[in-house]
């Protein structure tokens, strides 16, 4: 009871509750009974706790390379480049892109082609015939006489030699090889995406340079090759143009055009149709303007590289079934027996086709 007795009011009754926004005094929530917590409740508790702070924190699953993670479909970036551009964002995310597994078919491919045209050029041109003959070793031979008399060398015969060196460095015996006959491990086994980043990069700086190399006055000015236009090659062209007007725009201008955006039209999937189809046309016409040995037909190899690694495999597949038997098999890669390695920086174990996130601290 107040102390100074009950309050009087007239519309209020005694005990009633006071309206909040009339009134100072708050309407206090109605109590609620709980039931007390015993012992049995308080030991469920406890073990439960227990059992939660005792359980090791579950491991994250391995994540597959080159999929998208959750079965979601590709994005633009991906069907565009190959690759989400977060995958460049940290060493570590670089490091697993370039050991995503790959088909070596088309790495396989590649060099059974280099190794025949090279078997035909340098007795032909390069001089090499005795030495070739004599000895089973390519790389080290050529570059010795490469070095010992570079005034009768030129460009196309570096592009060999570096050509033969990272091959040797590659996978390239994972398909179709004796290598793999005498080794069941390596045979037909995943190759790292590196091995293709690598000659991609290669075939790449061929072409772009020869595009900063024609950038001069004399070649933008049409004067380089200005007889070139009256070759048999470009009758076509003199249809409609003129002879000067063939050299000025068809030899000059679409030389220099091509080899600049020859490696970016190859390496995107949406122009590598086009690029194919002007690429092949460029070799083929250059294998008969000029006498530059096996060069024109090892560019036209080096193509391959930048279509997808499963090409030979495929078109082995559509062989007759008596023609398959000494053919490159089409049977799926195999795991490679040569991802089971620690990369430095803490970033985890890289295996052939799953990736292993690093141990938790």
């Amino acid at each position: 009871m107040h102390p100074q007795g009950p309050l009087e009011h007239p519309e209020v009754p005694y005990n009633a509750p006071i309206h909040p926004l009339k009134h100072s005094c708050p309407v206090a929530p109605p109590y609620i009974p709980q039931a007390p917590i015993g012992p049995a409740r308080r030991r469920r508790a406890g073990r439960g706790a227990e059992e939660t702070a005792a359980a090791p924190p579950a491991e994250e699953p391995p994540v597959p390379c080159g999929d998208p993670p959750g079965g979601r479909p590709p994005g633009r970036a991906r069907r565009l480049l190959g690759f989400e551009p977060r995958e460049l964002a940290s060493w570590g995310r670089l490091v697993r892109l370039l050991h995503r597994p790959r088909d070596p078919a088309a790495l396989g491919a590649f060099r059974a082609a280099f190794g025949l045209l090279m078997a035909l050029d340098v007795p032909q041109e390069r001089g090499l015939a005795r030495l070739d003959h004599r000895t089973l070793a390519f790389l080290g031979p050529y570059w010795y006489l490469l070095l010992l008399d570079k005034t009768t060398w030129n460009n196309h015969s570096y592009l060999y030699g570096l050509l033969a060196f990272q091959l040797a460095l590659v996978g390239a015996d994972r398909y179709w090889s004796i290598d793999g006959l005498l080794r069941p491990q390596k045979r037909n086994a995943h190759v790292p995406l590196w091995n293709y980043t690598l000659l991609r990069a290669q075939i790449f700086i061929v072409y772009f340079i020869a595009g900063l190399k024609k950038l001069d006055a004399d070649w933008v000015g049409g004067y380089s090759m200005s007889s070139l236009g009256r070759h048999w090659l470009f009758a076509p062209f003199r249809l409609v143009l003129s002879e000067e007007m063939t050299s000025l725009l068809v030899v000059h201008g679409g030389g220099l055009a091509l080899d600049l955006s020859a490696g970016f039209l190859l390496f995107f999937d949406a122009t590598r149709p086009l690029a194919l189809v002007f690429v092949t046309y460029f070799h083929c016409m250059n294998s008969q303007l000029f006498s530059i040995g096996m060069f024109s037909y090892t560019m036209l190899a080096s193509s391959g590289l930048f279509c997808d690694a499963s090409w030979p495999r495929r078109l082995c597949a559509r062989c007759p079934r008596w023609l398959r038997g000494g053919l490159p098999s089409t049977e799926p890669p195999q795991r490679s027996p040569d991802f089971g390695f620690r990369v430095l920086f803490g970033i985890g174990e890289i295996e052939t086709n799953v990736i292993k996130p690093p141990e938790k601290i």
